[in-house]
């Protein structure tokens, strides 16, 4: 007797087939770099759910992937996850675009929140208390030097971060050997007025949305922009150009204090052979703010909610990915455990065997928990523009700030 196979050949074809009908759409939305390194972890996260297909949705860059995505959210048609910029969630924290995540089902209280730098805690909650988006990373200002030319000029790089007034110190000792300290005295200026920020104040508001910037703060900020500038410590150059990173290259300027993920640049872009001549330090008084980072959250009009936190939570909670997606960009996590992944203990032989990590790792806890605010962008652009007045036009710093925050007064108060 012959058993054809021929009818459970086709069941088993009617089930796979079925079983590829059943699976679910998961859609996540990021700008042009974040997206690539979300596909790249993805297949761990496919692993333990099979029944997902998940589609990333990229191609912006940062400056047009938020009013796109803006557009979308109006409308009812966000992905299930989006990427959303520091800024973005603050800005967003006010409406009802997005899940508070702090609530049922979710329930990412304070024990979840405890997970990640203060910092980005602090910018993804609003006034309201909810807890809108998961911060991934969250890459800390630190100070890069050259170390040769530290050490050609007798200065320690302990000197340097001490205090704010030993770095000028010794930028006045690096230019009498034809050598700046800082690319920008807008630079320095920038870095003290965002960091050491007291308890409830944001950088540029208070809690109630007065504006700051005429405090002590911002005009010891501005004192030392001016006494850099005065004494011909910075080198002026326009960011981000050729002259730029020939600068860096070749010893002319010999710090910078700018986010942990420069050390991709630097190494990768900037001085490929510049091997042992480099370190890592804090900046000058701890000025350690953060320098950007990027954010999870779930669209209130998501019909996969449940699927989007747990994607969100293998990006943010998984050690093993926040330290892959550190591997392969730099982007320095927001989530405190994930320093314990063997790749943050490292020597690097780049920075001459120093575990720069670990700086980076000391930076991100000093800091500062700064109120978040809508008006944060208005606000810098004002404040720098008086800062230009004064160092190019030499105007007094004291007018300049009451000026800076009489017309941050009237912007805010249409």
């Amino acid at each position: 007797m012959k058993i054809s196979l021929a009818p459970l050949l086709a069941l088993t074809l009617l089930i796979g087939v079925s079983q590829a009908q059943t699976k679910k759409t998961l859609t996540i939305a990021a700008w042009t770099g974040n997206d690539k390194l979300i596909q790249a972890v993805l297949p761990g996260f496919l692993k333990t759910h099979p029944n997902l297909e998940v589609k990333v949705i990229g191609g912006l860059g940062y400056s047009d992937y938020h009013p796109a995505l803006n557009n979308r959210l109006q409308s009812g048609n966000a992905e299930d996850v989006v990427a959303l910029g520091g800024q973005f969630v603050v800005d967003y924290a006010e409406g009802n675009f997005f899940e508070d995540l702090s609530k049922a089902p979710y329930s990412a209280g304070a024990s979840f929140q405890r997970q990640f730098v203060k910092s980005q805690v602090a910018i993804a909650m609003g006034a309201r208390g909810n807890f809108i988006a998961v911060p991934n990373d969250a890459p800390p200002n630190v100070m890069f030097y050259r170390r040769d030319v530290l050490k050609k000029a007798g200065i320690t790089p302990a000197q340097l971060s001490a205090s704010w007034d030993s770095y000028i110190a010794a930028g006045k000792k690096l230019k009498a050997q034809g050598v700046f300290i800082t690319n920008g005295a807008g630079d320095v200026a920038s870095t003290a007025w965002t960091a050491n920020i007291p308890k409830g104040e944001g950088v540029y508001f208070d809690k109630d949305g007065k504006p700051l910037v005429d405090n002590a703060r911002f005009l010891r900020a501005f004192t030392l922009a001016k006494q850099t500038r005065d004494a011909g410590l910075d080198s002026k150059i326009s960011p981000w150009t050729p002259e730029w990173y020939d600068a860096f290259k070749k010893g002319k300027v010999a710090t910078i204090v700018v986010g942990s993920w420069f050390e991709n640049i630097l190494t990768d872009q900037i001085d490929k052979d510049g091997a042992g001549n480099w370190g890592v330090a804090l900046a000058p008084e701890k000025s350690n703010s953060v320098g950007g980072g990027a954010f999870f959250a779930i669209p209130s009009s998501s019909k996969n909610k449940a699927d989007a936190w747990d994607l969100i939570k293998y990006l943010t909670v998984n050690t093993q990915t926040q330290a892959e997606v550190f591997k392969q960009s730099g982007n320095f996590p927001a989530n405190l455990s994930a320093l314990r992944e063997p790749i943050f203990q490292e020597a690097s032989p780049y920075f001459g065997g120093q575990q720069v990590r670990q700086t980076y790792a000391l930076a991100a806890r000093h800091m500062s928990a700064a109120f978040p605010s809508k008006n944060y962008a208005l606000a810098e652009t004002i404040v720098n523009d008086q800062l230009t007045q004064v160092l190019e036009q030499g105007k007094d710093i004291r007018t300049a700030l009451s000026e800076a925050k009489a017309l941050i007064e009237r912007r805010t108060s249409r």
